[in-house]
């Protein structure tokens, strides 16, 4: 039998950020249904990065999920 830890919401929503902060030039991604299953949901995580001054994106992928792109720069949108 396999016991796995699973961090609460708010723990995983703070790894994944700090580990944005941390590594200024990185840019890092998240499907949305992991954040709302994983962490603590779209509104918890906007608090959080904008605490921490983390820059997020929502954009679409060729599959059609939703992604949250998380970075330390901020984002330009080209057209």
């Amino acid at each position: 039998m396999v016991i796995r830890h699973i961090k609460p919401a708010s723990e995983w929503t703070a790894a994944w950020l700090d580990s944005v902060v941390l590594d200024k030039n990185s840019m890092t991604q998240r499907k949305l249904t992991s954040i709302d299953r994983l962490g603590d949901g779209l509104d918890a995580l906007r608090m959080a990065a904008q605490e921490r001054g983390v820059h997020l994106l929502l954009v679409e992928n060729e599959q059609g999920e939703q992604i949250v792109a998380a970075s330390a720069k901020p984002f330009t949108v080209l057209c």
